[in-house]
């Protein structure tokens, strides 16, 4: 959050984090697709980020590659 954000009422301030939470919630249709269930997703990565946790970009890349490796079935 930054310190712009304290200047707004506190209601103000947790209806926008709801709102951000429900849009990661669905964000491609949530997390407990049989097709994704127990795997980290690039939709992951980004709800992740979204928390002001910061994912070192070596580590993003293997979970992605990965990710993308599972995906091929002729690689």
């Amino acid at each position: 959050m930054s310190s712009a954000d304290f200047s707004r009422p506190f209601l103000e301030r947790l209806h926008a984090l709801v709102a951000d939470a429900r849009a990661i919630v669905d964000l491609r249709g949530g997390g407990d697709r049989p097709e994704i269930a127990d795997r980290i997703t690039a939709e992951d990565l980004v709800a992740v980020e979204t928390l002001s946790v910061t994912v070192r970009v070596s580590v993003t890349l293997d979970i992605l590659e990965a990710a993308s490796a599972r995906r091929c079935l002729v690689c």
